[in-house]
């Protein structure tokens, strides 16, 4: 198995969808490890994209910042993010502006953001 030392990986723009996260995901897992940054800004990622990024955050644990801006998350995205971030004690940065990201979603991110201090 072949490993990459890459900290940084910026895919803005680039059509991502909730199909491609499931292959991004196994790739960040299997040979990322070193993943520090994650920019999927400006892509079309919704909610089941979002899932499998939590999933993913639960098996990295050395991931600091993941930038989501500008996709299709939503409420039932932000959920899972919240689930993940309760547990998860090294991601420090978390970009969702733009998102239609509602007050359910904002509620549940914001009782696990309280719980994870």
């Amino acid at each position: 198995m072949v490993y990459l030392d890459l900290e940084e990986l910026s895919l803005v723009e680039k059509c991502i969808n909730d199909q491609d996260v499931e292959l991004l995901k196994l790739v960040i897992i299997e040979v990322c490890q070193a993943l520090k940054t994650l920019d999927l800004r400006n892509n079309q990622i919704g909610a089941r994209g979002t899932q499998l990024l939590a999933e993913m955050l639960k098996d990295t644990r050395i991931l600091t910042v993941l930038n989501l801006a500008n996709n299709h998350i939503g409420d039932s995205g932000a959920k899972w993010l919240a689930a993940v971030l309760d547990q998860n004690t090294t991601l420090t940065t978390l970009v969702l502006q733009n998102n239609k990201i509602g007050d359910t979603g904002i509620e549940s991110l914001a009782l696990a953001l309280e719980h994870n201090k």
